[in-house]
């Protein structure tokens, strides 16, 4: 996949950007969200289960249609462990976030009063793992 190409290229600058040393890059999971009118995800982290635990970075892309017909819908990302106030981040089209896999975030309740699918918060999100 080209994006996938395209996330691999950025690993040096963002690791470096996060804090995180050097590691070679083992795979990229991809997926594909859709929030629409009252869903949310609750608080957990990418990396905290055997199967998870090799996840080290993780990225959001998101996009929407334009104007954007939804509301809410921000990531809340807490930076560091234990930290009791998140950064909110505002879903905006076209742009990427990348953060620690370890990391607390949730997305707050979107909402979209047409209810129709093209209106929603979408992402491309994923996980870079060693």
């Amino acid at each position: 996949l080209a994006i996938a190409k395209l996330i691999k290229s950025c690993v040096p600058f963002v690791a470096r950007s996060l804090g995180q040393k050097g590691f070679s890059v083992r795979k990229i999971e991809i997926q594909v969200t859709a929030h629409n009118d009252g869903d949310f995800f609750n608080v957990h982290s990418d990396n905290g289960d055997r199967i998870t635990r090799r996840r080290v970075i993780t990225f959001v892309y998101y996009l929407h249609g334009a104007p954007r017909r939804f509301t809410g819908g921000e990531l809340k990302l807490f930076t560091r462990p234990g930290r009791k106030s998140p950064v909110l981040v505002e879903p905006s089209n076209n742009t990427i976030l990348f953060f620690r896999s370890d990391r607390e975030h949730a997305v707050r309740r979107t909402f979209c009063r047409s209810g129709r699918f093209e209106d929603g918060r979408f992402t491309i999100n994923g996980w870079i793992c060693r």
